[in-house]
């Protein structure tokens, strides 16, 4: 349970004051106060992970409370056995990211709270997948260019994810490539083998949900030498800075 409390920026008493004076008051000298309330209706949650996310990776989420003035955030999410950690970085305008770690697979509730009542939409119904478990890697995952010997091999190892339903599905260029697969206990080996330059789409998904960095995009170049200036490209761009490159 991650719990914190918004404070107006042009009002650090934490509220919003209205005189009201009567005649008894200014007998007395006594003028009373009236504090602005909050108001849960106005808090807005936005971000996927409100409705999806990975075991064991962090899982985020954004939540606005700039319109529905002075109070208490409280977040909790539930597990089927346990409960997720959940923790909120506040930015001091209003606005929180909301960081949850989940220990369960399956369906969690994620509960938002402000002064003790639900905001709309609470509780979420949140789904945490194992497919962060299965991994992916090899040749084929990456840029390359055609020639004779160059086969686009890679593996999926889902050992860590336990019994599930694997699913591989490879799209490129019409005729420009071929699947074969072959299963070795918990891997699965992938050859797809493009014949034709174009972009490759490999989607892996594990029980429906896909597995992290799927889909895969795979860029297969005419020769090395398109290949070996995409990657200059690429690097140029990663460091802030486009170079004169020579053809």
């Amino acid at each position: 349970m991650s719990r914190r409390r918004f404070q107006d920026a042009e009002n650090t008493s934490n509220a919003e004051f209205r005189s009201i004076a009567t005649a008894e008051d200014y007998r007395t000298q006594d003028v009373r106060m009236e504090m602005k309330k909050a108001d849960p209706t106005k808090v807005k949650c936005y971000g996927d992970g409100l409705k999806f996310g990975y075991i064991n990776q962090p899982i985020e989420a954004t939540i606005d409370t700039k319109n529905a003035g002075p109070g208490e955030l409280c977040v909790y999410c539930n597990g089927a056995t346990n409960s997720a950690f959940c923790e909120l970085g506040d930015h001091h305008d209003g606005t929180f990211t909301l960081t949850i770690r989940a220990q369960d697979v399956g369906l969690h509730s994620l509960f938002v709270k402000y002064e003790g009542v639900d905001v709309p939409g609470s509780p979420f119904g949140m789904r945490v997948s194992p497919a962060s478990l299965v991994e992916a890697r090899g040749p084929g995952l990456h840029d390359a260019f055609v020639h004779k010997k160059y086969s686009a091999e890679f593996e999926v190892n889902t050992l860590r994810a336990g019994p599930g339903d694997l699913k591989i599905r490879v799209g490129g260029p019409r005729g420009g490539f071929r699947t074969q697969t072959q299963k070795q206990g918990w891997l699965l080996r992938c050859r797809f083998n493009p014949a034709v330059p174009g972009t490759y789409v490999i989607n892996v998904l594990w029980n429906q949900d896909p597995i992290p960095n799927s889909p895969f995009r795979v860029r297969i170049f005419r020769n090395e030498k398109e290949l070996r200036r995409s990657a200059q490209l690429q690097m140029a761009a990663s460091n802030g800075t486009l170079q004169h490159l020579r053809h």
